[in-house]
């Protein structure tokens, strides 16, 4: 059998040629095969028989018979795009042709992928090479034990053909046009400290939405294991299977006369106050990376994420929204829909434009090149008009306007007579020359 290091590598200018195209078509079943493969390491047996009920959106997880895989933030969007185009269909599965609206058969996946990277002159690279690429860049992020359950691998299969994947090699496929959001730097600490004291009180606070206090407290006698609850004095608290799991082997740990508290320090078996709670938590986050270690903002700005998730979902559909529509969108006050859509700006996807709202921010041309994109257009054109100047600017026939009259004035444009249009001065075409 071949080592998977003898496999096609995926090099860095690879990854940029697939990253433009899983970007350029977000309705293409193509795109969704190569994410799970390429961004959740499935093989296409595991993608064939995915089921929407396998895809936990809230907690960004893939949840498989035999393992939960994290997704990342660009394929979580991804799955949600294809989600939307999906339903009604009335198919269980995730792979449907958009042509027949039904399953398709499992050798569809390998020639649909293969088509779509052709496209990009990747021909050589498969499905199995992007399984490859993820479970090499996995055993270079977690911890084997770790990158082993979540890439579905045996112990013998790790040892023949990916153990030689240590920290002493070079990673594979590097992380290329990713985005790192708080939500996806967070799961990696609580998956990385399940284990450890801090890492049982960080899941109770973000994954059971308990505060500091209430962890600190929180005493053996409130949790309900048959219910999967935790109740303190704000009610009862559903707790994931994970959680569940995590409190149960804790509980087996104890040893009869150590106090009834949840979270008990490592070295003294005594409880931690909330104090000390808090400061454990905060240092933990500040080690990860986290923008804040306020945990009120934080499980703030991780709220958020779908609302974001939403917002650009609809704008990719639309083109644009506005506040009114933002506000229709997410079930929300104008008021909050508009903080949204800031700390979209803020983060560099979306951009507020003079006329009709937010754009794509690589859709909106920035105030600063305003005139330089004029120039392009008219030398590509042969000449511009307001209107058309106003519709690439995203802005009103006023400002573009003004703008045309402004590079009038200074010489770059002049005005074709008779018409309302214009086109590169002799100026201006003199110093293109040169």
């Amino acid at each position: 059998m071949a080592n998977a290091t003898d496999e096609k590598r995926i090099s860095l200018a690879d990854a940029e040629k697939i990253w433009k195209l899983l970007d350029s078509n977000p309705y293409e079943l193509s795109t969704v095969v190569i994410h799970l493969a390429w961004r959740c390491g499935l093989s296409t047996s595991t993608i064939w028989t995915l089921k929407w009920r396998e895809i936990d959106f809230e907690k960004a997880f893939l949840r498989l018979s035999d393992r939960d895989v994290p997704i990342e933030q660009k394929t979580l969007r991804q799955l949600s795009i294809w989600k939307n185009v999906c339903d009604g269909y009335g198919c269980e599965h995730i792979t449907v042709s958009l042509k027949t609206k039904k399953y398709i058969v499992i050798q569809s996946l390998s020639r649909i992928v293969r088509d779509a990277l052709s496209g990009i002159g990747l021909a050589s690279i498969n499905i199995k090479d992007l399984r490859n690429d993820f479970i090499e860049r996995a055993l270079k992020q977690y911890d084997w034990e770790y990158a082993m359950k979540i890439c579905g691998l045996t112990t013998s299969t790790y040892k023949t053909e990916y153990a030689r994947m240590g920290s002493h090699e070079r990673p594979i496929g590097p992380r290329v046009n990713e985005e790192t959001s708080d939500m996806e730097c967070l799961r990696q600490v609580l998956e990385k400290n399940k284990g450890s004291t801090v890492g049982l009180a960080l899941w109770l606070v973000f994954d059971a939405d308990l505060r500091i206090g209430e962890t600190a407290s929180l005493q053996w006698d409130q949790v309900d294991f048959a219910k999967r609850t935790v109740s303190t004095e704000r009610g009862e608290t559903i707790l994931s299977e994970q959680l569940t799991e995590m409190l149960e082997k804790e509980k087996a740990s104890r040893l009869p006369d150590e106090p009834a508290y949840v979270i008990l320090s490592p070295k003294s078996r005594k409880p931690m106050d909330f104090a000390r709670t808090s400061v454990t938590i905060k240092n933990l986050l500040m080690k990860s990376g986290l923008s804040t270690t306020d945990v009120k903002a934080l499980k703030s700005a991780i709220a958020q994420e779908p609302l974001k998730h939403a917002v650009m979902d609809f704008v990719r559909k639309n083109g644009s929204v506005n506040g009114a529509k933002a506000s229709e969108i997410l079930g929300t006050t104008k008021a909050s829909a508009l903080s949204i859509l800031k700390a979209l700006s803020d983060e560099g996807k979306l951009a507020k434009t003079r006329k009709d709202g937010w754009h794509l921010s690589e859709e909106v041309v920035s105030v600063e090149n305003w005139r330089n994109a004029v120039i392009e257009l008219a030398r590509k054109q042969g000449c511009v008009t307001r209107g058309e100047v106003a519709e690439m600017l995203h802005t009103g026939n006023y400002s573009a306007r003004s703008l045309l009259r402004n590079m009038r004035q200074e010489g770059t444009l002049k005005q074709i007579h008779g018409k309302g249009a214009y086109e590169l001065s002799d100026k201006r075409l003199n110093e293109d020359e040169k």
